[in-house]
């Protein structure tokens, strides 16, 4: 009669631990979010006022944003990542995108002709956009760091 008992109570357990823990990770994910929001208007506002802008900064900019931008959804995708992780995964998919741009097949030609097939993909490979996806993941690295000690967490 006991035994019967025992496995549901585990069960009950289990979901509220399971509950927790899944509110927690929906919370920190808004942080992660916000910002993605907020680098989104950045890297739409370089681009769209670049002629305002000094060259060294419209001509870097965007593409920094755009690798901040890709950290902070990796981020927001897995916030029990550390910050190294994080940075690992944004960096390997904004070098595959970049080396992507190499491959100019007419179907991917298509894609990247539409509005947002560019903006997610690019249009020519550049090597210093890799340097710039490589500031932009490591400024997001580096805040993730120094928020996390600040909040007591570990370093993520």
């Amino acid at each position: 009669m006991m035994q019967g008992r025992v496995p549901k109570f585990v069960a009950v357990l289990e979901h509220i631990a399971v509950e927790q823990t899944s509110n927690r990770i929906n919370r920190a994910r808004w942080p992660y979010l916000a910002s993605a929001m907020l680098v989104l208007v950045l890297g739409f506002s370089a681009r769209t006022y670049s002629s305002a802008l000094p060259t060294f900064i419209s001509d870097f900019a965007p593409d920094t944003l755009w690798a901040l931008l890709v950290f902070l959804l990796v981020a927001a995708m897995r916030p029990g990542m550390t910050a190294w992780q994080t940075a690992w995964i944004a960096l390997v998919f904004a070098y595959v995108i970049e080396f992507s741009q190499l491959y100019q097949a007419h179907w991917i030609s298509a894609i990247r002709a539409t509005r947002l097939g560019g903006l997610a993909l690019g249009h020519g490979f550049l090597w210093s956009d890799l340097l710039c996806y490589g500031i932009g993941i490591g400024m997001g690295a580096l805040f993730q760091v120094i928020y996390g000690r600040r909040n007591n967490h570990p370093t993520r």
